[in-house]
């Protein structure tokens, strides 16, 4: 294992438990298909990935009807 491998499997074992409360977080939101609307999970990863730090855009997905898919 490479130094900056074994540098990112040090940092990922460390942040295991946080990772695991982030990933149960965002499976507790329903995304049932169909009709798949996944609206409430996009905003729930957005407000933990803003919680980190990071800056998140966020975009409405196209219109299924208007190009004469069944959702």
């Amino acid at each position: 294992m490479t130094h900056q491998e074994q540098a990112l499997a040090t940092l990922v074992d460390g942040e295991f438990a946080s990772e695991c409360e982030f990933l149960a977080a965002l499976v507790q939101i329903a995304t049932d298909n169909p009709p798949g609307d996944c609206n409430a999970h996009a905003q729930r990863a957005r407000e933990l990935l803003e919680g980190l730090g990071l800056v998140v855009e966020m975009h409405a997905p196209p219109d299924a009807n208007k190009f004469g898919q069944r959702v």
